[in-house]
């Protein structure tokens, strides 16, 4: 074989062994991405994306799993829009919900409303009817027989009769529910600081019936906190052993009418259509006898009628717990 024929066969035999290798190495090689579009998000208020209200109740039960399925299966006939109840176990876990947008709307009690708005977290759609009214208020009561020398005022709500009988207690022990009722303290020292009455420190006594006994037997405290408006603490069955009650003890001042006992609102930006779509519903279900069972189930209370209203309503409130120097954060859950 010439020198020229040998070179072309080596060449012919290299060229076996490389080609395979360039071919195989080309098809390791890693593949194109192939794009693939983003699934589509199911629209808000769909059954695999449902709307989603909160109730506060540490404890569920059965029955209130029934009634929430019950509620949000007529919403859904009315609407076309589904919705989905969510127990919250505290107030905190309602308003941490809120926070992270994982719920449209919630049942708030007033105090947690505030603080709730204040953050941007609620607006108030409806406020509920209870015990005969929408709100109710607080009244500072005195055994008139310890204190025969006070004026009892015609009408305890008339701020200048009612602040010449309590400018009587300057440096006296008042009896207080607890530190956070807004009835049975907030309210009464929010007044007491408004017009500089400096009073001794408080006696808790858990409830407004024991401030009245107290008030009663003399010698515990001066002055008394209770409810108003939506009852009056003295009819309280287990005060009927002392049947002159309403003569002995007697209120000397009396706030307005202002604390909702619930709110019903929803988160700042929620689907208009879908808000209105559940302001009528609740407004048409409270109308029905099995609506008023149905809430009474889920919210604990005996909820007789909605009325629609915005968040003007709480600010007597806000500002009384403003002039009660009590922190707002003190007040969750109430």
């Amino acid at each position: 074989m010439t020198p020229k024929n040998f070179l072309w066969a080596f060449l012919a035999v290299v060229l076996l062994f490389v080609l395979p290798g360039c071919k195989n190495s080309e098809s390791n090689l890693p593949a194109a991405p192939v794009e693939t579009a983003e699934p589509t998000p199911a629209p808000p208020g769909s059954k695999s994306n449902p709307y989603q209200l909160i109730i506060i109740n540490p404890a569920v039960d059965e029955s209130e799993i029934d009634a929430a399925a019950y509620l949000a299966e007529k919403f859904e006939e009315e609407s076309g829009y589904t919705l989905k109840i969510l127990f919250a176990a505290s107030a905190q876990e309602a308003l941490l919900f809120l926070a992270k947008h994982q719920a449209e709307g919630a049942f708030l009690p007033p105090a947690t409303y505030i603080y709730a708005h204040d953050r941007n977290l609620a607006e108030f759609l409806l406020i509920p009817k209870i015990y005969g009214t929408y709100t109710y208020g607080s009244q500072l009561f005195i055994n008139k027989n310890a204190y025969s020398e006070v004026p009892i005022p015609a009408d305890p709500l008339d701020e200048i009769e009612s602040l010449t009988s309590l400018s009587f207690f300057a440096g006296k022990k008042p009896c207080f529910t607890t530190p956070t009722s807004l009835s049975g303290y907030v309210l009464p020292t929010a007044v007491q600081r408004r017009i500089g009455l400096n009073l001794d420190a408080p006696i808790f006594t858990q409830s407004f019936e024991a401030v009245i006994r107290s008030l009663y037997i003399k010698g515990i405290c001066d002055l008394g906190a209770g409810y108003a408006y939506s009852g009056d603490p003295r009819t309280a069955v287990n005060l009927q052993d002392l049947p002159d009650v309403f003569e002995v003890i007697q209120p000397i001042w009396k706030s307005p009418p202002i604390i909702p006992y619930q709110v019903f609102s929803t988160r700042p930006g929620t689907n208009r259509e879908f808000r209105e779509e559940l302001v009528n519903f609740f407004l048409s279900w409270i109308a029905t006898s099995d609506g008023k069972d149905n809430l009474a189930v889920l919210t604990g209370y005996q909820i007789q009628d909605f009325r629609r209203a915005d968040d003007s309503v709480i600010d007597p409130l806000r500002q009384a717990i403003q002039d009660s120097a009590v922190p707002i954060t003190d007040l969750i859950g109430y």
